[in-house]
């Protein structure tokens, strides 16, 4: 999940460049402390968060029999972190009461495109072209059609 991890990154990099340039909290008037600077908050935050996301999302994958559009797959979460949606709900440290990152049972929604399967795919694959003859994928100097 790498837009995951450069989130993450993205999100520490301010911090620390904060710390750094020695900002000031306008909350307390003290220095800018890190978001999970206490003892195993970095992992209760933002680590388990996401391993617990992934890991019910692989149970309601039923091992790869249940319908795509029944639960997130790799791209599904992938894509989220590169969206809108992510950056305005999501926010940092995790807002754990986020859409995101909702009870096992609840629906969240794909974010992109939900394949269907059945045997149709094949001859969508090749429909493409603005006829749909599989002879259109290809250079016609190269591939002639065949004449039955």
């Amino acid at each position: 999940m790498p837009e995951c991890i450069c989130y993450i990154y993205h999100h520490m990099v301010s911090e620390l460049n904060r710390i750094l340039e020695d900002y000031i909290d306008e909350n307390t008037g003290g220095p800018v402390i890190p978001s999970t600077c206490r003892k195993n908050s970095f992992l209760n935050l933002v680590v388990m968060p996401v391993y617990d996301l992934v890991k019910t999302e692989v149970e309601s994958s039923r091992n790869g029999t249940a319908p795509h559009s029944a639960w997130w797959n790799y791209d599904d979460i992938n894509e989220y972190f590169w969206s809108r949606r992510c950056i305005r709900r999501l926010n940092w440290p995790f807002d754990l009461g986020s859409s995101f990152f909702v009870e096992k049972g609840r629906s969240v929604g794909k974010t992109g495109f939900v394949e269907q399967r059945s045997f149709w795919n094949v001859f969508r694959s090749f429909d493409s072209g603005q006829n749909g003859s599989p002879s259109r994928q290809y250079r016609t100097d190269l591939v002639r059609p065949m004449r039955l």
